[in-house]
């Protein structure tokens, strides 16, 4: 349950304790992911690889 996405870079946001995305095709555009909520996910930043831990659906 992975994907490759066309991240840009991710960098540590000291607010949330976590990297973040940045590149990613998410939000307000006309080609646009998905991106559950809720699912525990892995980010690997330094490969760019999205891991999700769980099933989207239950």
């Amino acid at each position: 349950m992975g994907s490759k996405p066309p991240l840009r870079h991710a960098r540590f946001e000291p607010l949330l304790g976590a990297p973040v995305p940045v590149g990613a095709p998410i939000g307000h555009i006309d080609a646009q992911w998905t991106v559950q909520i809720g699912v525990r996910a892995r980010l690997d930043a330094d490969s760019g690889e999205v891991e999700l831990l769980e099933p989207a659906v239950r």
